[in-house]
Parts: C-alpha cells; sequence; structure tokens
C-alpha cells in the first residue's frame, strides 16, 4: 500500500467518525481474509475491514456472490466501473472481467487510459455476452435507468443475472439483483446521458 493511499484513508476514516460508535469484533473478509471487522461509526459505510478497508456495504455483496455463483471466477463478468474494492476484488479473481466508466468527450466503445467507455443506457456489448453484471453507485445517476437495466438484460445469458447497489433516500443504501425502478438521478442532464456525481466517497 503507498504511502498516498495510506494518508487517504486515515483522513476518510477521521471523516466518518463517531468515538461512541468505535468497535472491534472477530469477521473472516471474504476479500482478504482478514479476522477483524472495524466500526467506525453507525452506518453501513462506516463499517469496515480492518486488513482492506472494504465497507459493510460491498463485504456484503462479495459474501453473497459466494454463496449464489460460487464459480463466478471462470465466468464472463462486466462490471460497471474501474475503481473501488469491488473492481480490484474481481480483476483479481475472475479470467475474463470486462469493466468500463462514462466519460462525455469518449465515444461508447473506445478506450481511455486502458478503460472502455460506455453509456449504461445504449450498452456496445453484444446480446448475451456475460454471465454476471455487478455494479454499486452506479444506477443512481442513470438518467433513465429502464433503459439502462433493459441493456444490462440484453447483454446477460437468459436465466442469469445481475449484482447491483444504489442508494435510497427514504432507506438508505440497497443491494438487489436487477429489476427495473422508477426515477432518476438530479444530477443527471436533459439529454438522457449518464452523470457519476463526483462527491461519493472512493473506496466505498
Amino acid at each position: 500500500m503507498s504511502l498516498q493511499e495510506i494518508i487517504y484513508r486515515v483522513r476518510y476514516a477521521l471523516s466518518i467518525l463517531e468515538p461512541g460508535a468505535v468497535a472491534i469484533r472477530r469477521f473472516r473478509c471474504p476479500i482478504c481474509s482478514s479476522r477483524l471487522l472495524l466500526r467506525l461509526s453507525r452506518t453501513e459505510i462506516g463499517v469496515r475491514c480492518l486488513g482492506c478497508a472494504t465497507s459493510a456495504v460491498t463485504l456484503s455483496m462479495v459474501s453473497v456472490l459466494h454463496a449464489e455463483r460460487p464459480g463466478f471466477r471462470n465466468e464472463r463478468v462486466y462490471e460497471l466501473s474501474s475503481r473501488g474494492p469491488l473492481f480490484a476484488y474481481l480483476r483479481r479473481e475472475v479470467a475474463d472481467l470486462a469493466f468500463s466508466e462514462y466519460f462525455d468527450d469518449v465515444p461508447p466503445g473506445e478506450y481511455r487510459d486502458g478503460v472502455q467507455c460506455q453509456d449504461i443506457q445504449r450498452l456496445t456489448h453484444a446480446d448475451a455476452r456475460f454471465d454476471l453484471v455487478t455494479s454499486t453507485e452506479v444506477f443512481e445517476h442513470v438518467a433513465d435507468d429502464r433503459k439502462g437495466f433493459a441493456e444490462i438484460r440484453r447483454v446477460l445469458r437468459p436465466g442469469v443475472g445481475s449484482w447491483w447497489r444504489a442508494p435510497s433516500a427514504r432507506s438508505g443504501p440497497r443491494s438487489a439483483r436487477c429489476r427495473p425502478r422508477r426515477g432518476s438521478c438530479p444530477t443527471a442532464p436533459r439529454s438522457g446521458r449518464v452523470v457519476h456525481c463526483r462527491r461519493s466517497p472512493a473506496g466505498a
């Protein structure tokens, strides 16, 4: 781990710290096999693996992935981002992994610095290309999420599914299998393009 990463983690930990909530318990991390879980605050984002600093939200997704799709390492997987602990874990574990980001000045399907640009509302991938699609903190930024979910369904093989997570204003973050929902991101432009909010902390 670089000095810059250590400094970032310490600063972020201090920014969410609730002294009265701090606690440590035994736990086996599904990502790094650390045996300690640290609670910095009384939120999902405030509960972290002490080894890899992954949040409880992502740890839950990986645990479900292990339980529901034990053969995922040999499948064609598409992660809708190119950063964060879930992406880093999939990149280590999955031989056939596709990933992307949205860049408003790069045509979908083209690359910037080794990362493919994709608009979730009009993916350039072929039909039934993937066995599994995962995402965290993406669909709340999609202007027309119905189009996005329809595209995810199109690129998945029949009979398989996706795991996604998006925050809910009323009840906090949720994780679920892919299903259409109503609504769109308030930061999305009227053009219908995908926008990523830059206020979201890294490492969630």
